[in-house]
């Protein structure tokens, strides 16, 4: 048999940008020098992979190896320090070389790591090789192809496709993962400020509604004892109107933590009280913040509405870039929260490129399309920066599934991340 062939992409290089000339000024006195530095790197991917034919010398057929190189820039792998650049295989291809005259599927080929006993590599899109932010050395990940039995005699060809991303990083605390969505929410203090959330949704468990070990992951924005007779905020065990803002104007996310074990706030602080604040090393890095929940005269004045509690709605609920989560030493607490519209709006989900939350799929708190409904991250649903699904605060309760379903719980927290900490690359979500 002839030598069998692997064609890949050409060598692909990616640069983001390149690094901003400082000037000096060009008259005197004092002015403002700017210096942007740029994100750049490049991948090395071979063009061809070439399979020698080895049938009857020691039981293998084509055979090969390629290295893809992580090739770091002036000494320094130049992506934000929060990200890691991740070379895969593309999702769903078909590993099969074909040749003139062949009427069969194909000969199937494996790629593992390394060599024929590495750990396999598979179209599915996870990441094979990466290297994290300031890498100083080249990362080089050797590919080893090897080829079934063929049939005929012939040149075998086929594309192998690569993905290459820049995707975020995850930082275990108390022994779960959680995604750094901003390095430093707050470049005027000292140290990073890191905002998080958990990769993993809470468990029934972890949100105080069971002692069993099975995982829930869906609960209804307000308490169970919510009803829909237009109880004021805090009428007996947690009761009140189903409606985003009440009729005393309070916030329905600050409400849903009236009772404890349920509601969105209720289950996220159960969560922080019994796994976060019993853990020394991991609540002493939680900083204390404001979480800015908007009353209803707040939430109207901010996008010039005129909303009463039992009324309204706001098209562009989505784009709210205000209710941010701030640091807050002085008057703030150490907390878990639910992430708001401004806190994802201001770490630049405006465009597809900013969607590495996804595929989550969680509750917000922030007020949704209308008066009687919270907004959410919708898993899969990302279109041009929309948030485009809102959730019906009982809708668990009120046993919908669609269109509206029940929402995920995944809290958020501020955390500080100095030298000691561990930080991993992505890891998968479903």
């Amino acid at each position: 048999m002839a030598l069998l062939g692997l064609f890949l992409p050409p060598t692909l290089f990616v640069v983001l940008a390149d690094d901003t000339e400082v000037n000096s000024p060009a008259t005197a006195g004092e002015s403002k020098l700017s210096y942007t530095v740029g994100e750049k790197y490049t991948v090395v991917i071979p063009t061809t992979i070439s399979l020698t034919d080895q049938a009857g010398a020691d039981g293998k057929w084509g055979t090969g190896t390629a290295n893809v190189t992580l090739k770091a820039s002036d000494n320094a792998l130049k992506i934000p320090s929060v990200y890691t650049l991740a070379v895969a295989i593309t999702k769903d291809q078909t590993l099969k070389l074909t040749t003139t005259g062949d009427i069969d599927e194909g000969l199937a080929y494996t790629i593992k790591k390394d060599d024929s006993n590495g750990a396999a590599v598979s179209p599915d899109g996870n990441s094979f090789v990466s290297a994290p932010a300031r890498t100083t050395a080249d990362v080089t990940q050797t590919l080893s192809i090897e080829s079934g039995a063929p049939k005929l005699a012939g040149n075998y060809t086929g594309i192998l496709n690569f993905t290459v991303k820049v995707v975020p990083q995850d930082i275990t605390i108390a022994g779960e993962p959680w995604r750094i969505l901003s390095m430093d929410i707050d470049p005027n203090t000292e140290g990073n400020q890191a905002l998080v959330i958990r990769v993993n949704s809470l468990t029934d468990t972890e949100m105080g509604l069971s002692t069993s070990t099975g995982a829930r992951t869906k609960i209804n924005f307000l308490s169970a004892t919510a009803t829909s007779g237009g109880l004021p905020a805090g009428t007996g065990e947690g009761k009140r109107s189903y409606y985003y803002f009440d009729s005393d104007g309070s916030n329905a996310y600050e409400d849903s933590g009236l009772a404890a074990g349920y509601g969105l706030k209720a289950a996220i602080d159960y969560y922080y009280t019994n796994y976060i604040a019993t853990n020394e090393s991991a609540v002493a890095k939680v900083n204390q913040v404001s979480l800015h929940n908007p009353t209803l005269g707040e939430w109207n004045a901010a996008h010039n509405l005129s909303w009463v509690y039992n009324d309204g709605w706001y098209d562009d609920y989505y784009k709210d870039t205000n209710f941010k989560t701030t640091l807050d030493a002085d008057s703030g607490s150490k907390q878990a929260f639910a992430l708001s519209y401004g806190d994802l709006n201001s770490i630049g989900l405006s465009s597809p490129e900013g969607n590495f939350l996804f595929p989550f799929s969680f509750w917000t708190r922030s007020p949704g399309l209308y008066h009687n409904t919270a907004g959410r991250c919708s898993g899969n649903d990302w279109e041009g920066g929309k948030f485009n699904h809102y959730f019906y605060l009982l809708d668990e309760l009120n046993g919908l599934d669609e269109p509206n379903p029940p929402a995920f719980v995944r809290p958020a927290l501020v955390y500080t991340i100095d030298n000691d900490a561990i930080i991993n690359p992505i890891s998968p979500i479903s």
